[in-house]
């Protein structure tokens, strides 16, 4: 409902850069969690479950700095919100997988009421008091940051939270070892799909202009907002089953 007003606050060119920094974010996010994020909804062991979670999430910092600094000796400085989108998108889906595992529906769909209502009233705000330039990448960055913290919250009082230790860890390299085969055949897979799938936005800036990649975008975006918010309900309920 809010895209025909953001439409009028933010310049097709801002659409445009904000659509390749995500594109750009989501080929990083496969390679975060390196697929090991699937196997955390099938496992009984509670162990297991935090011991993946904590390890993956150093797996994410990893890739954040890495990218981080990619960007600051080869890319233009304004793609450095990239590395941030990586970091809190990454663990903002790994604690949602933990949650669907312990079969936190409630809070999931809250997640996904709250993320994008505190994301385009900050996008609208920002829009109205002229940021036009980094609006969209803040209002994500905020509103994923938020989210994050809500989560995280509500994961520590589930009643078989674990904190992490050195025993945890070690336990959620041991899984990730016996489901090595999620890296060598599920993760080039991933890479391969996701990219093919943002292959137009990430080639459309060399050919076009970058009104012409916010256009583009926009109109993706309209077309595929309700197929997204009904899809992701119903993988957030069946996964758990598909996936044993």
């Amino acid at each position: 409902m809010v895209l025909p007003l953001v439409s009028h606050l933010y310049s097709p060119e801002s659409f445009g850069i904000f659509s390749l920094m995500v594109a750009i974010t989501s080929i990083c996010l496969i390679v975060c969690c390196l697929r090991y994020e699937q196997i955390i909804v099938q496992q009984k062991n509670v162990r297991v479950v935090f011991g993946l979670f904590y390890v993956l999430v150093s797996t994410i910092l990893i890739v954040s700095v890495l990218t981080f600094l990619t960007i600051v000796f080869l890319f233009e400085t304004f793609f450095l919100f990239i590395p941030f989108m990586v970091f809190f998108l990454g663990i903002n889906t790994l604690i949602d997988k933990v949650l669907n595992r312990f079969e936190e529906f409630n809070t999931m769909t809250r997640h996904r009421v709250l993320k994008p209502a505190i994301e385009n009233s900050l996008v609208v705000l920002l829009g109205l008091a002229s940021f036009e330039n980094f609006g969209l990448q803040v209002s994500l960055i905020v509103s994923v940051i938020s989210i994050s913290l809500y989560l995280m919250n509500k994961l520590k009082k589930i009643h078989s939270f674990l904190p992490i230790s050195r025993r945890l860890v070690i336990i959620g390299l041991v899984a990730m070892r016996r489901n090595i085969s999620l890296p060598k055949y599920n993760l080039p897979h991933a890479i391969t799909n996701t990219t093919v799938t943002y292959l137009p936005i990430i080639l459309l800036p060399i050919y076009y202009e970058k009104h012409h990649l916010g256009l583009y975008a926009f109109g993706m975006k309209l077309l595929q907002a309700p197929l997204s918010v009904l899809g992701q309900s119903i993988q957030n309920v069946t996964y758990p089953f598909l996936a044993s």
